[in-house]
């Protein structure tokens, strides 16, 4: 679906997601009267080529905030962008050339934190900083272990027999050892080990609460970043599963709307006058009520959650479409599905006896 031919629509969503939460924000530009078979296709920029250094007025009463043209309300009207991006050519640097894209073809997508914000960004912002120093303590620690395990050992000689080794490398003289090995020294010469210590209790409690630092800052759970175990409880961590995931489903619901569904119906005006779809062109709004159904997870305990959602069911507080969309199922699939496999249980004469859910107490689940 892209203008390079080389990614699908899944693998739109996965790269703009990842440049969102690395770079802030991605463009997308929405190519109308491509050459391909709907006549629309997308093109991926990266934000380097959305200049932040380009901020100016204009005589229209409009101004160029880092690149993005704002109206005298605030809306972006249009981008500014780069035609080539600043890393491929380091002489163009000081003399880049700019293509100004309609709003209305660009699909800016960043979480906004502010009123007035005009560019995204980076969702490790507050994170970056204990990530940084874990890796610079990380080295530290390497170059420390290693001193501390090089066991050496200097001759020292202040008016004996001069220290003459069992070779000559370069100048340097060299003795050969072997453990267990014992050796005269020549009169006045004396020997002074070298055996540095470094204590390394405090490695573990640096790194974990680094880490747990940087875990709150990018809203998820520190065992799933660190992925530590260690002393965690049943409890504690479907706690943090089911928070954490909150958090996901918070941004899918926010990618559907911001991504999908108006390059759904960009798609479909275009997939409409060029008839590439065989549909009429007077039930587009029909077309456009659809629903974006994202990726689910498996229950965190199986037996308890069913029978929560069975008993939402039955209280009415909960529909079966909502328990299904929980686990990224459609409802509707599912029901065709069990039809089809009925209809395939009695093509081959099976029948299939109703099983019903027996109780399990506490201790037998913990079992």
């Amino acid at each position: 679906c892209t203008v390079t031919g080389r990614q699908t629509w899944i693998d739109v969503q996965n790269m703009a997601i990842k440049a969102i939460a690395r770079d802030g924000e991605v463009l997308i530009i929405m190519v109308r009267g491509f050459k391909n078979d709907f006549g629309f296709a997308l093109q991926v920029i990266e934000a380097d080529q959305l200049d932040e250094t380009l901020n100016k007025n204009l005589t229209n009463g409009h101004r160029i905030v880092m690149g993005v043209e704002l109206n005298e309300w605030g809306a972006a009207v249009a981008y500014h962008i780069s035609t080539s991006h600043p890393g491929d050519n380091i002489t163009i640097f000081n003399n880049r050339h700019y293509k100004r894209v309609p709003a209305a073809d660009v699909l800016h997508l960043y979480m906004a934190e502010r009123p007035g914000q005009a560019r995204g960004v980076p969702w490790m912002h507050t994170a970056i900083n204990r990530l940084n120093q874990v890796g610079a303590y990380e080295e530290a620690e390497l170059i420390a272990a290693r001193i501390s395990s090089s066991k050496m050992g200097f001759y020292t000689s202040p008016d004996g027999d001069q220290y003459v080794g069992d070779e000559d490398d370069a100048g340097n003289l060299l003795m050969d050892m072997e453990p267990g090995a014992m050796e005269q020294l020549p009169q006045g010469v004396g020997f002074q080990a070298f055996d540095p210590q470094h204590p390394t209790s405090a490695y573990q409690a640096f790194i974990k609460t680094a880490l747990r630092g940087a875990a709150s800052g990018l809203n998820v759970a520190y065992n799933t970043l660190a992925n530590d175990l260690e002393g965690v409880n049943f409890s504690s961590i479907r706690s943090g599963v089911l928070e954490e995931r909150e958090q996901w489903r918070t941004i899918q619901n926010w990618l559907s709307n911001q991504l999908c569904r108006p390059v759904y119906r960009a798609w479909l005006v275009q997939a409409l006058t060029t008839q590439a779809l065989a549909l009429p062109q007077r039930k587009y709004e029909k077309f456009t009520k659809v629903e974006f159904q994202p990726r689910g997870w498996a229950w965190v305990d199986p037996l308890k959650d069913q029978q929560a959602s069975k008993l939402g069911i039955e209280m009415g507080i909960m529909s079966r479409t909502e328990v299904a969309a929980s686990a990224g199922r459609d409802f509707e699939d599912t029901l065709a599905q069990l039809q089809a496999e009925n209809e395939l249980l009695k093509q081959y004469g099976i029948a299939v006896e109703k099983v019903e859910p027996q109780e399990v107490n506490n201790d037998q689940q913990n079992d």
